[in-house]
């Protein structure tokens, strides 16, 4: 990506890293709503399988990317592309349901979570 056309041409900034940076950093947040045992019910099982496909994403993505480059490919074919291109979209929309859901658990926590703790205060 050129930033500055026409002002310092010859600048430019590799911007592919972006993608497996920001699938990783959701996958990562994912995982502590799953893992650290603040969350229950729906909203650990949406942190678990989307971590899970983030991982699982982010993985096959390097994959392909390395297998393409080692072969010599210079273009990846358009189904790849394609899934490449709506990863963003799948991430930023991941990330705006698991953050939904963390904030309506902790206004409106899950009931059997809920008497799951009042039956462990009162024993």
């Amino acid at each position: 990506m050129h930033p500055l056309p026409g002002i310092v041409d010859g600048f430019a900034i590799n911007t592919a890293i972006t993608l497996p940076i920001g699938v990783e950093t959701y996958a990562a947040y994912a995982l502590r709503a799953w893992l650290a045992g603040r969350t229950e019910g729906p909203t650990r099982q949406f942190a678990k399988w989307s971590a899970i496909g983030a991982l699982i994403l982010g993985a096959l993505g390097q994959v392909a990317y390395h297998l393409m480059s080692a072969a010599g490919v210079t273009a990846a074919p358009w189904w790849i592309t394609t899934a490449v291109a709506c990863l963003p979209v799948a991430v930023l929309g991941m990330g705006a349901a698991l953050a939904h859901l963390l904030r309506a658990q902790t206004t409106h926590p899950h009931p059997l979570v809920e008497s799951a703790r009042s039956a462990a205060t009162t024993a």
